[in-house]
């Protein structure tokens, strides 16, 4: 009760949006290379609109979820800062424990 739930359409904009997301994160090395091409994706489909075969609840449900994906790949991105001394570091105060 009090539930609604979204109609056809968006729920396969929203699966095909988040295989868009797994298959970026598969097919890139970096993660902001993953960003950069969910970005080209979304901005492709913002900017045909209507001129797509998909309807518009598709189209939504799709630019959501790839929305949604792209927010929690930078918010990993930034709460992990990235440091590519730090291996370096490690391994060297490992090897000076061992001599």
């Amino acid at each position: 009760p009090g539930v609604t739930l979204a109609d056809a359409d968006t729920h396969r904009g929203r699966a095909a949006g988040f295989e868009a997301a797994s298959v970026a994160l598969r097919s890139h090395r970096r993660l902001t290379d993953a960003v950069d091409m969910l970005r080209r994706l979304m901005h492709r489909l913002e900017l045909r609109g209507d001129e797509t075969i998909y309807p518009a609840n598709w189209r939504e449900g799709y630019l959501r979820a790839v929305d949604d994906a792209v927010c929690t790949i930078e918010r990993t991105l930034a709460s992990e800062q990235f440091d590519a001394a730090r291996e370096r570091r490690v391994v060297l105060l490992d090897q000076d424990f061992i001599v």
